[in-house]
């Protein structure tokens, strides 16, 4: 059904450099080691249920740096990623300080690939994002994800459900560019390979081993591995599996170097954008008693299985008699902090899989367990 909001959008906001999260405590509502027939609250649930959530994800890769500082070389900074929409990690430019930067230390480099963003966390379940960028060059993409641990009456198992990419970045194709760059439809595609703001030629193009080099003593800051390489003809050679400093230059090896071999220079696609840190989005994740597991972005199923234990008479899914946390997952630390804005969550006693708002979530309170609303009243 059609649906409108009108009004400023609030939130509760996990800010970037955020450590922060929303606990309820199972003592608060149970005493310790009471028996599941007896326990209060969200933990005596064992049926189908649906965790929904309205949220505003924030870009986690930053500047992206190959090992979290500014590498310098002969004085000259190397570039950093290019500016994305929405808040961003932002440390002073200093290069032999970077690698010790708040950022660096809050997340390192390399956990923000692959992080985990929680939204919902108990022992036995979890309701996330997940970052899905091929790495640390590019702004953050993120998959849905959820695991539930049941019950198959002898032992418990573990189910993950996670969806392909589903909050994206989008391209950043624009008219604006140099001669060097490559257009189609009067719109820049590709732009050749830079260091240090120059464009740089290839050589030693090898067929055999899948390798070139290129001039600059350290091209993991301009390149990354994962990223993907193209000639001047659009012609893709795959993506980037190592990247090796050699007397001075760089040793690049890719999927099929062969489109290279009588180029001058290699191309890359213009930046990606996180557009959707000036949205929000309708997250839910559903679980029937039957074992199915499925997710949703804004109305739409991306992904469902049927929980493996669910083959037994005896499947059950039950909360642990243990926290649950909104934000982290501080059991396991801050590789879990969810930073963004979290405008709305609820957990509902049924499962669902058609959904009357995307804009505000409306719980039936008769089937509800749990319900935050952090937008408020414009004044």
């Amino acid at each position: 059904m059609p649906s409108a909001y009108v009004g400023e959008k609030k939130a509760l906001t996990f800010p970037i450099l955020s450590d922060a999260y929303i606990q309820l405590t199972y003592d608060d509502y149970n005493p310790p080691n009471t028996s599941l027939e007896n326990r209060l609250g969200m933990w005596s649930h064992t049926k189908g249920f649906t965790i929904e959530a309205i949220i505003t994800p924030y870009d986690i890769n930053g500047f992206g740096t190959h090992d979290g500082y500014n590498a310098s070389v002969n004085g000259v900074m190397s570039p950093y990623s290019p500016p994305t929409v929405g808040e961003k990690w932002n440390d002073p430019a200093s290069w032999d300080y970077g690698r010790y930067s708040q950022s660096e230390q809050h997340t390192s480099t390399s956990d923000r690939v692959g992080k985990k963003l929680m939204l919902f966390a108990n022992t036995n379940l979890e309701f996330y994002l997940k970052n899905d960028s091929a790495n640390n060059r590019e702004p953050s993409s993120y998959k849905l994800g959820m695991k539930l641990i049941a019950s198959d009456g002898n032992n418990m198992i573990t189910e993950t459900l996670e969806s392909t990419k589903a909050i994206f970045t989008e391209s950043s194709q624009y008219v604006q560019g140099t001669v060097d760059d490559i257009y189609l439809n009067n719109v820049k595609i590709l732009e050749p390979v830079k260091y240090d703001g120059t464009k740089t030629a290839i050589s030693s193009v090898n067929t055999s081993a899948n390798t070139f080099m290129v001039v600059g003593y350290d091209m993991r800051n301009p390149l990354k591995i994962g990223t993907e390489l193209f000639n001047s003809q659009n012609v893709s050679c795959g993506t980037i599996t190592n990247i090796t400093e050699s007397s001075g230059n760089s040793e690049i090896t890719i999927q099929d170097v062969s489109p290279l071999s009588s180029e001058t220079y290699a191309y890359i696609k213009p930046p990606q954008i996180n557009l959707y840190s000036l949205n929000s989005y309708h997250v839910s994740a559903s679980f029937h008693r039957n074992g199915t597991m499925s997710l949703f972005v804004n109305g739409i199923k991306i992904a469902e299985t049927l929980h493996s234990a669910a083959t037994n008479n005896n499947f059950k899914f039950a909360f642990e008699a243990s926290n649950i946390y909104i934000g982290q997952n501080p059991t396991v630390g801050r590789t879990t902090q969810f930073i963004g804005e979290l405008h709305e969550l609820a957990f509902v006693k049924t499962y669902k899989d058609k959904f009357t708002s995307l804009d505000t979530i409306l719980p039936s309170y008769s089937n509800t367990l749990l319900y935050y609303k952090f937008e408020g009243l414009d004044e």
